[in-house]
C-alpha cells in the first residue's frame, strides 16, 4: 500500500495543477457517481483515467484498486479495511 498526503503539505503547486483543476471545474464540475447525467459520467471518467494514470505510473495491474480520499477518518477506514482484507486472504 502506498500513502500520499502531498497536498496538505505542498506549497506551492505546480501551474498545470491550478491549470487542469480550472479547467475541470469550468467543463465538467459534477460529482462523479453521483447520477447519472452526462457530467457525472464525464467526472467520473476523469477520475478513472487519473486511476489508470496511477497504475501506469506504480506500474499496479488494477485501477479499480486505487482509492482515494479527501478526509483522515475515511483513508483510516480504507487503511484498516485493507489490512483486514489482507489478514483474510
Amino acid at each position: 500500500m502506498i500513502y500520499f498526503d502531498n497536498a496538505a503539505t505542498s506549497w506551492p503547486k505546480p501551474p498545470e495543477v491550478a491549470q487542469t483543476m480550472t479547467a475541470f471545474l469550468e467543463q465538467v464540475g459534477a460529482n462523479p457517481g453521483r447520477s447519472g447525467h452526462r457530467l457525472s459520467i464525464d467526472s467520473a471518467r476523469v477520475v478513472f483515467q487519473a486511476r489508470e494514470a496511477v497504475c501506469e505510473l506504480f506500474q499496479a495491474p488494477d485501477p479499480m484498486r486505487v482509492v482515494s480520499e479527501r478526509t483522515s477518518p475515511k483513508r483510516s477506514t480504507w487503511l484498516y479495511t485493507a489490512a483486514c482484507a489482507r489478514e483474510i486472504m
